[in-house]
């Protein structure tokens, strides 16, 4: 609904894209659903940080549905088994 794109931008930033693919997206090979990557992240001085909040559920994931970001990433524990798995995920960790 229009309020609900409204709040989502209002919260961090501007227009949304599809769902992040978080493998992907900790992989370095997808943006998140913002268009940044995860080297952007890496990049955030103090002051973007404080700026953007929408950034920790994709820094931070978790199996838990976020109550201020709608395109946080899903994190169930089959993806978990799938980050502790993968050597590029761990080495960007």
């Amino acid at each position: 609904s229009e309020s609900i794109a409204m709040l989502s931008m209002l919260m961090g930033g501007g227009p949304r894209g599809p769902p992040t693919d978080l493998l992907k997206f900790y992989r370095g090979e997808a943006p998140d659903s913002c268009g940044r990557m995860l080297s952007d992240f890496w990049a955030f001085g103090m002051d973007q940080m404080e700026m953007q909040h929408d950034y920790i559920q994709f820094m931070f994931p978790t199996d838990q549905p976020s109550r201020f970001n709608m395109d946080a990433p899903d994190f169930p524990p089959e993806m978990q088994e799938k980050f502790r798995n993968d050597e590029v995920i761990v080495s960007n960790l």
